[in-house]
C-alpha cells in the first residue's frame, strides 16, 4: 500500500506465510536401514514494514519501522535403526550398539522489530553522501525436548532445564537456567558511503558498512552421548 502524507510518501508492506516441510534421508545408501534422518517443520510468519520517503532539497530521506513474528514447530530424528555391530558407542569397540532412535520435538518463537533511516545527500561537483543506520531487537523463545530408546532425556524451556542419562537425573555441571530459553538480542548496523561521478559512465565510491547478527539456539537432531548431557544443555543458547 502506498499513499502520500504531506511531504512524504508512505509505503506499507505486509507479508504472511505458512509453510510445512517433511524431509527424509537415508545417508547410509544401503538396502538396510543403517542410518535414517527425518525432519519436519511447520512455520507461521507475519511481518509488517512501514516506511516514509521524501525529497527535501539536496536530501533524499527514507525512514521506517519493521516488525515480524515467526512461530515454528519442529520434529527431527537422526536414527540408527539397526544394531551397529562392533561398537558399544561411538568411542569404544565391542558388542553391538543400537538400535538408537531419538525423538526430538521443539518449538521456537521469534519476535523482531527494527527502526531505520537513510539520507542520500547530493553534494556539489558530482559528489553524493549516503548515511544510514538500523537498530534491531530480537526475542527468541524455545521449548526443546529430546528422548531416545536408551531412556536418555533432555528438556530445555522457560519452565525447566532437565537431563536424564538413562539411569539417573544429571545434577552436576549444568549452568544454563530456564531464563536462558528466552533470550533477547539487539544491535545496530550502519552504512556510510561517498560517491563521485565524474562522467555519466563512471562512478567512483568508497563505503563503510557495519553488519550485525542475532543470536539463537543450537538445537540438535539427536541426544548426547552418556556423560555429555550437561555440556549438551550448556551449548544450546549462543
Amino acid at each position: 500500500i502506498e499513499f502520500p502524507a504531506g511531504p512524504f510518501r508512505i509505503t506499507s508492506i505486509t507479508d504472511t506465510q505458512v509453510s510445512g516441510k517433511h524431509y527424509l534421508e537415508d545417508p547410509s545408501a544401503s538396502p538396510s536401514h543403517q542410518v535414517n534422518f527425518a525432519q519436519n517443520a511447520n512455520v507461521k510468519q507475519i511481518s509488517e514494514e512501514v516506511r516514509a520517503s521524501g525529497h527535501f532539497g539536496d536530501h533524499e530521506l527514507v525512514m521506517g519501522v519493521f516488525a515480524m513474528n515467526v512461530d515454528g514447530y519442529y520434529t527431527a530424528s537422526y536414527a540408527l535403526p539397526a544394531p551397529q555391530n562392533g561398537y558399544t558407542d561411538v568411542y569404544s569397540v565391542g558388542g553391538a550398539y543400537g538400535p538408537y532412535i531419538p525423538d526430538i520435538r521443539f518449538t521456537q518463537n521469534t519476535t523482531s522489530y527494527a527502526v531505520f533511516a537513510q539520507d542520500e545527500w547530493t553534494l556539489p561537483n558530482n559528489f553524493k553522501a549516503i548515511l544510514g543506520a538500523r537498530y534491531w531487537n530480537d526475542e527468541r523463545k524455545v521449548d526443546y525436548r529430546a528422548v531416545d530408546t536408551y531412556a536418555e532425556q533432555i528438556i530445555f524451556n522457560t519452565s525447566e532445564v532437565y537431563a536424564f542419562n538413562g539411569s539417573a537425573p544429571v545434577t552436576t555441571g549444568i549452568t544454563v537456567k530456564p531464563s536462558d530459553a528466552d533470550k533477547t538480542f539487539d544491535d545496530y548496523s550502519m552504512r556510510a558511503e561517498l560517491d563521485y561521478k565524474p562522467t555519466d559512465k563512471i562512478l567512483v565510491y568508497g563505503s563503510f558498512n557495519r553488519g550485525s547478527k542475532s543470536g539463537g539456539f543450537t538445537l540438535s537432531t539427536a541426544t548426547p552421548f552418556s556423560g555429555y548431557e550437561a555440556a549438551f544443555l550448556n551449548g544450546i543458547p549462543y
